[in-house]
């Protein structure tokens, strides 16, 4: 090392930062090493220089030196390989991101493009939603019907009492919490919330892998996709899931989700969202707008249920059967007729509070409107013929008596033989006490 290269130590030393001089000697080639005939490094070019420059100009140049110095380690420390986050530690970091004792609220909006039935065309949605643990949400949705016109629709819980509006309609329809999924989180698509499905995603049925980076209402977010594994048996309306999730909190930002053809059926993208902010208690309580048509769809038992099956009975074109004998496990909810559409429905719901929402749907109505007739597997309902199918978990009885058809429908709550004792016990409803 010659005198230059002294000096310019010497200087260096005069750094409050150590570590750093000695990775900047380093890098810039100051440390004694076998000499071999090669072009001028740049240090050497640097130190070559250094007699030249005057008094004056000498700080500027090691001012610069450094500066150039630093960058270069800010770029090789940026280019150095780093330990990366697996998909399945993503999986589990947004579970716990979610979870109740971790999110304590949150407010966003955001972006749904969703299909109808029939895998029919895509209507896209723009939606504000507020949440408060432990059960307490809203969702304001605002779309634009085909002739035009702006259809907005709210969904308010404040974990007891659950509120639909629509204003196209003119209704409220208000209910029971458990008769509706928990609408906490930005995705469920076949899950009570988004860690039943973040659970489902980390099953050993799918694979997940880290496939990308993006931004998502201003976040760094990772892309997560789920497949099925070979062979794999997962719900035919979840076979694929897109995720993004916040890489600084692990909260899902967006999702997308295929069915088992390889179709998207439903894409939800956050374009702001608030963590753990204060939010006003009052968005969880609704006031039906003036002139609003109030629909109460609690449960009911005894004489009131009777009574509103009578009600039923008097409005509907045809006969409706009501069901006498259920599971222990559930417990009916109030039955209505739709004269829009001219079906009876009647939702059943697990008589503890802390278990998922409805159970079990029974409609009514004539065959040209309940489709469901064909196919399945053939089972006896008394001297009556139904059919039964199983899809991947959605079970479904269809029988047809007195011109009437009857669906009952389960999730997966209910066994066939639940579904065949509820359709044995339907008894015809008189119009008249």
């Amino acid at each position: 090392m010659d005198g230059q290269d002294e000096e310019f130590l010497t200087l260096l030393r005069e750094s409050p930062r150590p570590e750093f001089v000695r990775q900047l000697a380093a890098r810039l080639d100051l440390i004694d090493a076998p000499r071999t005939m090669q072009a001028p490094s740049r240090s050497r070019w640097f130190l070559g220089a250094w007699p030249h420059w005057t008094p004056a100009f000498k700080p500027l140049a090691l001012a610069s030196g450094l500066v150039v110095a630093a960058m270069v380690l800010f770029t090789m420390s940026w280019l150095s390989p780093t330990t990366q986050v697996s998909a399945s530690e993503i999986l589990a970091k947004a579970e716990q991101a979610t979870s109740p004792s971790t999110l304590h609220s949150y407010h966003g909006t955001l972006i749904e493009r969703a299909r109808g039935t029939l895998l029919g065309s895509f209507t896209q949605t723009q939606q504000e939603r507020w949440f408060q643990a432990p059960d307490s949400y809203r969702t304001d949705v605002h779309a634009r019907t085909s002739d035009g016109r702006e259809d907005t629709m709210s969904m308010v819980t404040d974990g007891v009492t659950f509120w639909n509006y629509q204003s196209q309609t003119g209704q409220v329809t208000l209910m029971d919490s458990r008769m509706v999924r928990a609408g906490a989180n930005p995705a469920a698509f076949g899950a009570a919330d988004l860690q039943t499905l973040l659970r489902e995603a980390s099953r050993d049925v799918y694979k997940a892998s880290l496939v990308g980076n993006e931004q998502v209402a201003g976040r760094a977010a990772y892309v997560v996709d789920v497949t099925p594994k070979p062979g794999a048996a997962v719900p035919s309306n979840a076979a694929h899931l897109k995720l993004r999730i916040d890489q600084a909190t692990f909260f899902p930002l967006g999702s997308e989700v295929w069915d088992n053809h390889d179709n998207l059926l439903d894409s939800q993208v956050f374009t702001s969202i608030e963590l753990n902010s204060s939010l006003d208690p009052t968005l969880f309580a609704f006031s039906p707008p003036p002139g609003a048509q109030v629909l109460d769809a609690h449960p009911a038992t005894g004489e009131k249920l009777a009574q509103l099956w009578r009600q039923a009975a008097q409005q509907a074109p045809y006969t409706i059967f009501m069901p006498t004998d259920i599971p222990a496990k559930i417990v009916p909810g109030k039955p209505s007729y739709d004269n829009a559409r001219r079906v009876i429905t009647q939702s059943y719901i697990p008589p503890e509070r802390n278990q998922l929402w409805v159970k079990l749907i029974l409609l009514e109505g004539s065959p040209s409107v309940l489709q469901g007739g064909d196919g399945g597997q053939i089972v006896q309902v008394g001297a009556l013929s139904a059919r039964y199918v199983d899809n991947d978990g959605m079970r479904t009885l269809t029988l047809d008596r007195d011109g009437t058809r009857i669906l009952l429908q389960t999730s997966g709550a209910l066994s066939k033989d639940d579904l065949v004792q509820v359709a044995q016990s339907l008894q015809p409803v008189s119009t008249t006490p």
